[in-house]
């Protein structure tokens, strides 16, 4: 919840800036938290910056503020839930056999691009290549 009584220079527009911060939070997909936090950066901006703080529609500054914050990475995105690990087929993990098949046909397909380029030492069979 915003506590507009430490954010006197919005607290006329208290409803509008109330319903619009979910929306921001919804739109910059951050939580209301990270919204809450920039809203009170942008009026201590405010206070610091006196002539050049908005004085007739704080509303859209909030939204330009949020905008510019979002672009330079003040306004975070959600966290991730770092813990998900996906969960793996038998099908999907790669057995020896598999590997070794693997390894046999790059092997085979960089001989045929080597045939192409005319290398002598593989073509006459000077240079061993172990499979």
């Amino acid at each position: 919840m915003i506590d507009f009584e430490k954010l006197p220079r919005f607290k006329m527009r208290e409803i509008q800036i109330a319903s619009m911060a979910p929306q921001w939070a919804d739109v910059y997909d951050v939580t209301i938290e990270a919204v809450e936090r920039q809203l009170g950066i942008a009026h201590v901006w405010c206070e610091s910056n006196k002539k050049k703080a908005p004085k007739k529609d704080p509303v859209r500054f909030l939204n330009n503020w949020m905008r510019i914050a979002k672009n330079m990475g003040s306004l975070v995105s959600k966290p991730v839930d770092t813990n998900y690990k996906p969960v793996r087929n038998d099908d999907e993990v790669m057995s020896g056999e598999d590997f070794a098949l693997m390894k046999e046909a790059v092997v085979r397909s960089r001989l045929k691009e080597n045939d192409k380029l005319n290398l002598p030492g593989l073509l006459k069979g000077e240079i061993k290549i172990e499979i």
